[in-house]
């Protein structure tokens, strides 16, 4: 494998990881509970953030050839979930 395939393969690793994590961090946000501008401006940025880190984590995830590839599609199917309810919720101002 060359570096460069190596180098690719561990950040689209870390990008599934911060992809969990930025799932979990949003739902246990909306669970324990601030401007209109700054916070559309957050929203914004957020999802531009979540777009790119779901594009390069799915890759990872669907991409691996290890034989935990299942709870990797799996794990990320439910952070997406995750995520994107959160964002609707959080962009609703439902609590």
């Amino acid at each position: 494998m060359s570096q460069r395939r190596g180098d690719s393969s561990f950040l689209n690793m870390l990008a599934f990881i911060a992809f969990v994590f930025v799932g979990l961090a949003l739902a246990i946000a909306l669970a324990f509970g601030p401007g209109d501008v700054s916070r559309a401006l957050r929203t914004i940025a957020e999802i531009l953030a979540y777009i790119t880190i779901a594009f390069y984590s799915f890759r990872w995830a669907f991409s691996n050839r290890s034989r935990h590839r299942i709870i990797y599609i799996i794990v990320w199917t439910i952070a997406a979930v995750l995520i994107t309810l959160t964002l609707i919720l959080n962009i609703l101002d439902v609590r």
